[in-house]
C-alpha cells in the first residue's frame, strides 16, 4: 500500500510513540477524506511486524466490512492471528479478551458510558484512537489519550486535490425552510440533508415528493442498505437523516449537502459537511446550503482549526467576524467586494470611530486597513461599471458617495 506523504509522517509518528512509551494512548486525528482507515491499516501492519497482534473496533457494520477491505489491501492478516476487526457494541457484551493494541475508529466517542468500557479491557494495551473531529458536544476531556499526532489542516488536503472547495450559502435569518432554500440557490444533486428530527425529516420528505428518501434508527438494517443502495443509483436526489449518516458514511459522489438544522458543536458541523467533501471524477466543488446559521457559528468548513485532548476544541481560528454575506444569493466567504457568483457589490459600512483622551475621534482600523478596503471597492465598482456599460464615472460617484470622498490615485492603481 503506497501512503501519502503526510500519511506516512502520521504512522511513522504513531509507531515512534507507540514503541516507546508504557502503554501509551495516542490519539490521531485527520479530517475528512484524508484516509485514516488507510493510516489505521498500516499501523496495524506495522505493529504485526513487530509481532504485537492488534484489535480494530468501528461502531457500525459497514465501516467494519470497510476497514477489512483496508486491512487485506494493507497484506494485514484479519483474525486473532493478526488484526481482529470488531464492532464495539459485540466488544463490551463479551468478557474480557487480551490484546497488546488496540485500534479505535471515531475515539472522540471514547469517554461516552458505551465506549468507556474499553478502557478496562485494555487500559495496559497500546491504544491508538482515529478520529477526524477529536471534540465533543458535552465538552469532555478525552481521557483515554496522552497524545495527539495531527495530520494536515482541511485547506490543504484541498490544496493536495484530496479534497474539493467548498461552495457556501446562508440564509439571512438564523433559520430558513430548506426546500424554499434549495430553489434560490445553485446546486447539484446528489444531496445529504441533515434535519433536527426524524418528524422534521419525515416531513420535508413529504414536501419534496419523489426526489426524496429517508434513513433513520427506525428504518431496519435491510431497508437502510436498500435506500443507500437507491441514492447511490441516484434514484432520487436528496437523502435525508437526522446524524445516522454524520460518520462513516462515504459516497463521494455527494456534491451538496443540506444543514436544516445548526449543530451542536464544530466537530459535528464538520462531519456532516465532510460527506461532500471527497474528490470524485468530474467533481470540481461541494455546495452547502446552511438554513441554521452553521457557518456564522462554527465558520467556514474549510477554516484552519485547533484541535487538543481537551474535548471542547475545533473552534475555527479565523474570526467571524470577517465572513461577508450576499444580501442578493445568499452566497457567504470571507474578504470579497464582489460577489463571485451573482455579481453583487460589497460596499463597506463606514467604520467605527473611537476618543482619544485629547477629544480625538480616529477609526479604530488602521490606515492600510482602509485603503485596502477603498481600492477592493472601487475595483469591484469598475468591473461592474463595465459589465454593464454605466458611464465612465459612476464607480467614482458611488465611491464618493458611501465614502464622502473622491477616489484618490492611490485608491485607483
Amino acid at each position: 500500500m503506497i501512503l501519502r506523504d503526510y500519511q506516512e509522517r502520521i504512522v511513522e509518528e504513531v509507531m515512534a510513540a507507540a514503541l516507546s512509551e508504557e502503554a501509551p494512548g495516542i490519539c490521531v486525528q485527520a479530517g475528512t477524506g484524508a484516509g485514516k482507515t488507510v493510516i489505521g491499516a498500516e499501523i496495524a501492519r506495522r505493529l504485526l511486524s513487530h509481532g504485537i497482534r492488534s484489535h480494530f473496533f468501528c461502531h457500525r457494520k459497514e465501516i467494519i466490512e470497510q476497514t477489512e477491505r483496508k486491512l487485506y489491501e494493507a497484506g494485514v492478516l484479519v483474525g486473532p492471528l493478526g488484526c481482529e476487526v470488531k464492532s464495539v457494541q459485540a466488544e463490551i457484551k463479551t468478557e474480557k479478551i487480551g490484546s497488546k493494541a488496540v485500534i479505535i475508529d471515531e475515539c472522540h466517542h471514547y469517554t461516552s458510558n458505551v465506549w468507556g468500557a474499553l478502557v478496562g479491557n485494555y487500559a495496559n494495551a497500546i491504544r491508538v484512537g482515529l478520529s477526524a473531529t477529536p471534540t465533543r458536544g458535552d465538552g469532555r476531556a478525552l481521557t483515554g489519550f496522552s497524545r495527539m499526532v495531527q495530520g494536515p489542516p482541511i485547506g490543504d488536503l484541498v490544496a493536495g486535490g484530496y479534497l474539493v472547495p467548498t461552495i457556501c450559502y446562508s440564509s439571512k435569518e438564523a433559520k430558513c425552510d430548506p426546500v424554499s432554500a434549495i430553489q434560490r440557490v445553485p446546486w447539484d444533486p446528489p444531496a445529504v440533508m441533515f434535519c433536527g428530527s426524524i418528524k422534521t425529516a419525515k416531513e420535508l420528505a413529504a414536501r419534496l415528493g419523489k426526489r426524496a428518501q429517508i434513513v433513520s434508527d427506525e428504518c431496519s438494517a435491510e431497508e437502510r442498505e436498500a435506500v443507500l443502495r437507491a441514492f447511490k443509483n441516484r434514484e432520487f436526489d436528496i437523502l435525508l437523516n437526522k446524524q445516522i449518516l454524520t460518520e462513516g458514511w462515504d459516497m463521494p459522489e455527494v456534491n451538496t449537502v443540506i444543514l436544516q438544522c445548526l449543530a451542536g458543536c464544530p466537530g459535528a458541523y464538520l462531519q456532516r459537511v465532510g460527506r461532500g467533501k471527497r474528490s470524485s471524477p468530474g467533481k470540481t466543488h461541494m455546495t452547502v446550503i446552511d438554513c441554521a446559521s452553521n457557518i456564522r457559528t462554527h465558520g467556514m468548513p474549510d477554516d484552519p482549526r485547533q484541535w487538543t485532548l481537551s474535548g471542547k476544541t475545533g473552534k475555527t481560528l479565523s474570526p467571524l467576524a470577517t465572513l461577508r454575506q450576499c444580501r442578493q444569493c445568499g452566497y457567504i466567504d470571507r474578504a470579497w467586494a464582489e460577489c463571485p457568483r451573482c455579481g453583487w457589490v460589497y460596499l463597506v459600512e463606514e467604520k467605527p470611530t473611537k476618543q482619544l483622551p485629547d477629544g480625538t475621534m480616529v477609526l479604530v482600523e488602521s490606515a492600510s486597513d482602509v485603503l485596502e478596503i477603498q481600492r477592493a471597492t472601487y475595483a469591484a465598482l469598475r468591473r461592474v461599471a463595465t459589465a454593464k456599460g454605466y458611464k465612465e464615472h459612476w464607480a467614482d460617484k458611488v465611491f464618493q458617495s458611501k465614502f464622502k470622498q473622491w477616489p484618490s490615485e492611490e485608491v485607483k492603481c
